[in-house]
């Protein structure tokens, strides 16, 4: 699946105590010649890591 960005998607969960927990994430770029930069938001402000996740990047004239 090819989604463009940016890209927001909403989540849910549960915690160890079986609350349930719902959170946003959103994902954008930042573009430079010679550079890319990919970045994550999450809206419940928790810092955490992101995980792994592969890009794909398409340039077109």
């Amino acid at each position: 699946m090819i989604t463009p960005l940016p890209y927001t998607i909403h989540r849910g969960g549960t915690d160890e105590n079986d609350k349930e927990m719902l959170w946003t994430e959103t994902y954008t770029y930042d573009y430079m010649p010679g550079s890319i930069a990919f970045y994550v938001q999450y809206n419940d402000f928790a810092q955490q890591q992101p995980e792994d996740m592969v890009f794909r990047v398409i340039l077109n004239n």
